[in-house]
């Protein structure tokens, strides 16, 4: 009878993998000095998860570069599991106001998308027209 040759591989995720997590990493391993707490912060508070994340590897995930893999299972659930732990990175760095309106956005990277887009001062020259307006307006003649 003829040997058959094993066929199945295993995947291995090395320690410099996006998709790597150590024993250390859990909820409240990223913690930035003043939680999110609208525009006024938003700036100070992306720079610092961004370096937060970028220390773990883990910055791919709100970026979208890291991909989910659906051909292999195991990669599948790693990535499934680091974005859920980003995730869980980002509730936790916002104020309570916030982390209501972002608990259930199902991805990493749509949490900080829907951050950005919410929180950043986009177009500060306008801003800037319209509260010198208001400040400037006077009743009657």
């Amino acid at each position: 009878m003829p040997e058959t040759e094993n066929t199945e591989t295993i995947t291995v995720i090395h320690s410099n993998d996006p998709l790597y997590t150590s024993t250390t990493d859990g909820p409240n391993t990223v913690k930035v000095d003043v939680p999110l707490s609208g525009t006024d912060n938003y700036t100070a508070w992306k720079c610092h998860m961004e370096l937060a994340l970028g220390t773990k590897r883990k910055a791919g995930f709100v970026t979208g570069s890291v991909k989910r893999n659906t051909t292999d299972p195991v990669l599948n659930e790693a990535w499934e599991h680091c974005n859920n732990l980003v995730k869980f990175w980002l509730i936790n760095n916002v104020n309570n106001t916030i982390k209501s309106t972002i608990m259930y956005i199902p991805t990493a990277k749509d949490v900080w998308d829907y951050l950005h887009g919410r929180y950043s001062s986009s177009n500060g020259a306008r801003k800037f027209q319209l509260s010198k307006s208001c400040y400037e307006a006077k009743q009657g003649t």
